[in-house]
């Protein structure tokens, strides 16, 4: 086996199927002869007709949807902020010195630290649920974004201008598509 050798993907695959496969057969072996107790850890039997049950009985679909939608709206919300802020970031060295340390203190907090502070500000509701999502995504997806902008080569703004470009131009033709 070598070191980033790249495999066929026919393999890959099955390798992947392999693999879930032994994990199956462990899980069933410890479980259905009683090496472990199904409070420790249940059957795939007792996990499938529990799957069954949230479903059918306790409407876990409308659930998943209501969670869907929360962390939807958080998401486009860190969207909306962190991609405009992260091109300002990016090329815009005041920005960068005025945002940046914010940012690198926000992004070392884990989201769950917000969850009390988020509850005092915003009490129990949606806009809670889209704030912990939107502070779990938004830094980093600024910092992302700002790093690839920051990238761009000099080059290629610079024939830009020498081009006639504007600086929205500039935004618009050459930052955001690279």
């Amino acid at each position: 086996m070598q070191i980033r050798k790249e495999i066929p993907k026919r393999d890959y695959i099955i390798r992947g199927f392999f693999g879930f496969f032994f994990f199956l057969i462990i899980w069933s072996l410890l479980t259905y002869t009683g090496i472990v107790k199904p409070f420790f850890l249940p059957s795939p039997t007792q996990v499938i007709n529990s799957i069954i049950k949230l479903f059918v009985e306790f409407d876990l679909f409308s659930d998943v949807l209501v969670s869907l939608y929360r962390i939807a709206v958080g998401f486009i919300l860190a969207v909306i902020i962190a991609i405009p802020l992260g091109i300002l970031v990016g090329t815009v060295k005041a920005i960068e010195a005025f945002i940046e340390p914010l940012v690198a203190f926000i992004r070392y907090i884990p989201p769950s630290a917000f969850v009390p502070l988020s509850i005092l500000w915003f009490g129990v509701g949606d806009i809670e649920k889209f704030f912990i999502i939107f502070i779990g995504v938004a830094p980093y997806l600024l910092i992302l974004v700002a790093d690839v902008v920051a990238n761009v080569k000099n080059e290629f703004i610079e024939a830009g201008y020498t081009l006639g470009s504007t600086t929205k131009q500039v935004y618009t033709k050459i930052i955001v598509p690279y």
